[in-house]
């Protein structure tokens, strides 16, 4: 009886898995602009983006990103995410930025400057 309540106690503590919560806004904000944040999540498993002009939550599986050293890429149906790391002139970190490419068309739509931070993903 005691080893079946201490192997409770011991199951009971896990921990959530780690994940990113990046927030990312309009560079044209600079030049009075106003635009909404936009929030993305990404974890272990998924990608997660709500699309607040068609008022839908895209869930894209991490294995279907394109994701290099320093970038990764999310392919959507109309246009690609992509999250780059860079260095600013003049900058002792790295910043996060993401376009939105319009592939079809072959052209960039708009570029964000993103903040992330590490958090417990549920």
């Amino acid at each position: 009886m005691r080893f079946i309540i201490i192997f409770l106690i011991l199951t009971s503590t896990c921990r959530a898995d780690q994940g990113l919560i990046i927030s990312c806004l309009n560079m044209l904000t600079v030049l009075g602009q106003k635009y909404k944040k936009e929030y993305f999540s990404l974890d272990a498993i998924h990608f997660k983006y709500y699309e607040s002009d068609s008022n839908n939550l895209k869930i894209i599986n991490t294995k279907d990103l394109i994701i290099g050293d320093d970038y990764f890429k999310v392919r959507l149906k109309d246009y690609e995410l992509g999250f780059h790391n860079v260095l600013f002139k003049d900058d002792k970190k790295e910043r996060m930025v993401m376009s939105k490419y319009d592939y079809k068309n072959e052209k960039f739509l708009d570029h964000y400057l993103c903040d992330y931070k590490v958090s417990e993903i549920n």
